[in-house]
């Protein structure tokens, strides 16, 4: 009885074993990544410095079926012109948000992550996610490079200035 005992292997079927190994492998992260994920571009600057320009980022799908996002989570979903958004969540269902002085309230608590994160004062920043989140409800767009976007940014920076909240 030997346990150690190996038949002798052809190296070229030693390495054709491995090559089908590694075939089997990125074929099931394939499978997993189109099945349970997705990838998306990332298209424009309303998420910078967390995500930039043309950095790809990997979806799960599945992680809404289990449970719901939580504030300060970044999220994708498909706008009604099946265009790809990605944001972060702030306010929750059921909560009061309330913008004043220039700090963002929950429910009568502030929140100040977002000023931290991109090295702004908390002032700034609820000025700029303001300012920001009405010229979207206006129409305007940054998704692609186009004039859309430069026409967004330029406004953005003229209101900001008047506010006196230049970069």
């Amino acid at each position: 009885m030997n346990f150690y005992y190996r038949e002798e292997i052809s190296p070229i079927r030693s390495v054709m074993s491995w090559v089908v190994d590694i075939v089997v492998v990125l074929a099931f992260a394939w499978f997993c990544l189109h099945a349970f994920g997705g990838q998306i571009v990332i298209a424009g600057q309303s998420m910078m410095p967390l995500l930039n320009p043309d950095d790809v980022v990997l979806v799960n799908r599945l992680s809404y079926d289990f449970g719901k996002p939580k504030r300060l989570d970044v999220v994708v979903f498909e706008r009604g012109d099946n265009k790809t958004n990605v944001k972060r969540v702030i306010g929750l269902p059921g909560e009061e948000i309330l913008i004043q002085g220039g700090y963002v309230y929950i429910d009568g608590e502030r929140l100040e992550a977002g000023a931290r994160e991109y090295g702004h004062s908390n002032r700034r920043e609820l000025a700029y996610l303001a300012v920001h989140s009405v010229l979207h409800l206006l129409g305007y767009d940054h998704l692609d490079e186009g004039p859309m976007k430069a026409q967004m940014r330029g406004r953005e920076e003229a209101i900001m200035s008047g506010l006196g909240l230049e970069r």
